[in-house]
């Protein structure tokens, strides 16, 4: 059995190390996978230290724990209206395929609720396909996309 439990410190270790997963795909040229790894484990940090009281752990029966998941406060910018936020969501390998991600998805579909958001929203890169693919299937929508062009060298006229 599958439980997900509010953070406790002793799952900092396994946290940080799931900050890794978030690379596992093909960025676009420009960014640099160690920077982007960096950048992952600090932000990894920066939730363990401000808003651990939004972190939750899926645990199985036997101690392992399979993934985690933030979730957090978004202000749509149109609308102005608040919504509940997945800021971040794994799972361990050793998770994958174990229904693990649907029930942390679920997880934070109740926190929402509880809290009066009438929507759910996350942040997927376009390049993980996966994820993405995921996250359709469990409802989501795309809405905005955010286009990048990698300026390099001069302008030319």
């Amino acid at each position: 059995m599958i439980t997900i439990r509010t953070f406790e410190e002793k799952d900092k270790t396994f946290i940080l190390k799931l900050a890794a997963r978030f690379g596992e795909f093909e960025h676009v040229g420009w960014r640099d996978p160690r920077e982007m790894s960096e950048a992952q484990l600090r932000l990894s940090v920066e939730s363990i230290d401000t808003n651990k009281d939004h972190l939750f752990v899926a645990e199985k029966d036997d101690g392992r724990l399979l993934g985690y998941l933030e979730v957090d406060v978004h202000t749509d910018f149109f609308t102005q209206k608040k919504q509940g936020y997945i800021a971040a969501i794994a799972v361990s390998r050793d998770g994958e395929g174990t229904g693990v991600g649907k029930r942390l998805i679920k997880k934070a579909e109740s926190w929402a609720r509880a809290e009066g958001y009438g929507e759910l929203v996350l942040g997927a890169f376009a390049a993980n396909e996966r994820a993405i693919a995921f996250y359709k299937r469990l409802g989501f929508q795309m809405d905005t996309v955010t286009m990048v062009k990698e300026l390099r060298g001069r302008e030319q006229d």
